[in-house]
């Protein structure tokens, strides 16, 4: 039996209930009645005691019988402030009347845990649930979960749980979905993340974390997975990306990317000079791949590397930070050369220009077109592993085949310049005639080159070109396309067999005048 009371106690309709009268449960129907037995269908209870914050209103508490006197729960009702008010119920345990739930004036809404501190909180101004909160005020979410660190590592781990029901099977799991408001209607799906199953053997709880998003065709897709052995995938559920696009990152560190029909991977640097990518052994920089002034640079991180020029016609050396780095850098090295090198225009070496004799600069240059242009300061050395080797060979095209032109060769002590002259590479052979009428029409003269204080014998080119065309290359007063000079030049060797032709004529006319 419970007992009300307070300044006034009475029956919504009829004042059946007064105070100091009790309020029984009749135990066969469960219907109210109060001290005279008169049945009661409504209770109102008032407070006069105006103004006095926290004073009790209603109490009505649940006894085992009437000769107990600890409550097993408990219903109050009391004044919050000046016009508030607030429900408070309580239950017992372990023969201690604890408060479970409490309802606030303001609708918010309160859970106690065994010691009565608040462990799970509805803030109804704020539309927000708390669990594990200590705060009416705390957080401005819709959901708060609050307690002590809880490690993963075991079954039952973490703050927060979220379980299926469905029976064990692969690809099932917990998932969160995150979305809003699509087409005037709240509860669309944007994008979610899901921990799920990774097999269908009992026993094995592998499991991968996957992250959705939803595309403009309203499907959602998943976009990226950590998987049970750690693997970072994005785009792809499979580590394999040498057939299926996608990038993967392994947990030993290693990358590996694909993608279809288009570049790979893309790098780009904002606003200012230097390093794009950089690489490291152990921790130190070994080198980079960067851009300066426009060039694209590839350097190792301590003396340098090489970089293709702006417009792209020429590979350069440069240095680790992609400076220009001239007269610096080696291609090979002793022990370490390069096999063939193969060329479709020009290998210029030391000069750099296409003709180092005319700019008169120490180089080699190898034109693609066949010719070679050299200048040094001293002489050239060419040397053989050989006794008689031969230095330099000449060779000509007849049109359908190379025909040797002669060569430069060595015997000892003994340099010999040589034309070819076999039998089997001539033809129209006839004995010479009139040799000696070319030989007195030559012009020999002394002279010295301009320039130069040495007197010497020798010939007009363009004059023993009257007579003997064969012995001199190049025409009178040629230039070339600049208006640069053209010399002719003479060879001598060419004038001993009309000279020998000139004696034998000569010999055969004094052996005639003997004769006579």
């Amino acid at each position: 039996m419970a007992t009300l009371t307070g300044e006034q106690l009475k029956n919504s309709y009829q004042s059946l209930v007064t105070i100091g009268d009790s309020i029984t449960s009749d135990p066969t129907s469960g219907v109210l009645e109060n001290g005279k037995g008169s049945p009661i269908d409504s209770v109102t209870v008032y407070n006069d005691a105006t103004g006095v914050s926290d004073s009790s209103i209603l109490n009505l508490s649940v006894l085992a019988d009437d000769s107990n006197t600890n409550p097993r729960a408990r219903l109050e009702a009391s004044k919050a402030g000046t016009n508030g008010g607030k429900l408070i119920l309580s239950t017992l345990g372990a023969d201690v009347l604890t408060e479970r739930m409490r309802v606030h004036s303001t609708g918010d809404i309160s859970f106690r845990d065994g010691s009565a501190s608040e462990a799970f909180y509805w803030d109804a101004s704020a539309g927000s649930l708390g669990i594990g909160t200590t705060s009416e005020t705390y957080g401005g979410n819709a959901l708060n979960v609050v307690a002590a660190h809880k490690s993963l590592s075991s079954v039952a781990g973490g703050n927060l749980a979220i379980y299926t029901s469905d029976s064990q099977a692969i690809n099932k799991g917990g998932s969160i979905a995150l979305g809003g408001s699509y087409s005037g209607t709240i509860g669309y799906q944007f994008a979610g993340i899901a921990g799920l199953k990774e097999n269908a053997t009992d026993g094995n709880a592998s499991g991968y974390l996957a992250l959705y998003t939803t595309n403009s065709s309203n499907s959602t897709i998943e976009r990226m997975r950590i998987d049970s052995s750690g693997n970072v995938l994005i785009g792809t559920d499979s580590t394999d990306t040498s057939t299926t696009s996608g990038f993967t990152v392994q947990p030993d560190g290693q990358c590996f990317a694909s993608a279809d029909g288009q570049q790979v991977v893309t790098l780009s640097r904002l606003t200012s000079d230097g390093e794009i990518l950089r690489f490291r052994k152990d921790g130190t920089a070994i080198g980079s791949i960067g851009t300066t002034g426009g060039d694209l640079y590839f350097a190792d991180a301590t003396y340098g590397g090489i970089k293709p020029l702006g417009d792209g016609y020429a590979i350069v050396p440069s240095t680790n930070s992609g400076a220009d780095y001239d007269n610096a850098m080696s291609l090979g090295a002793s022990g370490i050369r390069w096999k063939d090198l193969y060329l479709s225009g020009n290998a210029l070496i030391g000069g750099g220009n296409a003709d180092p004799t005319f700019n008169r600069v120490n180089g080699i240059n190898i034109l693609s077109t066949g010719a070679i242009f050299a200048r040094a300061t001293g002489s050239w050395d060419l040397g053989s592993n050989v006794t008689a080797p031969t230095h330099i060979a000449f060779y000509t095209d007849n049109g359908s085949a190379r025909v040797s032109a002669g060569n430069i060769s060595s015997s000892g002590s003994t340099t010999s310049f040589n034309t070819s002259s076999d039998y089997r590479i001539k033809e129209n052979v006839v004995p010479m005639e009139g040799a000696l009428d070319k030989v007195a029409q030559l012009k020999p003269s002394e002279f010295n080159f301009i320039g130069e204080e040495t007197t010497m014998g020798g010939f007009l080119a363009h004059e023993v070109q009257e007579i003997v065309p064969n012995a001199v290359n190049g025409e009178k007063d040629a230039v070339d396309e600049e208006g640069n000079p053209m010399y002719q030049s003479i060879d001598h060797s060419k004038l001993v067999p009309i000279l020998v032709g000139a004696i034998q004529e000569l010999k055969a006319e004094i052996e005639q005048l003997k004769a006579q």
